[in-house]
């Protein structure tokens, strides 16, 4: 069950929002193809880097633990009742 929910968000949830979303919101193709020495350089790629970053972060925050620990709580807290897995994953 772990290696599905693993592929599922991991792999899946991941990639759409981190390729297509990322794509969207930030000039990722710019900054990406630079070599390291123009990176080091480039303050508005670097800007968009720690805003990449911190985006991921609250995603991971907001979105990934709550249903990692929700899920958990599904398959190991002995309960079917929904509202206890979400109380004990929270």
């Amino acid at each position: 069950l772990f290696c599905a929910f693993g592929a599922t968000y991991l792999g899946a949830f991941q990639y759409w929002y981190q390729v297509n979303i990322f794509k969207k919101l930030f000039d990722v193709d710019k900054f990406t193809s630079q070599p390291w020495a123009e990176k080091a350089k480039d303050t508005e790629g670097l800007k968009s880097l720690a805003a990449q970053t911190a985006v991921d972060l609250t995603v991971l925050t907001l979105i990934y633990l709550p249903t990692f620990y929700i899920f958990k709580a599904s398959v190991f807290g002995g309960s079917a009742d929904p509202s206890m897995w979400v109380s004990q994953g929270i």
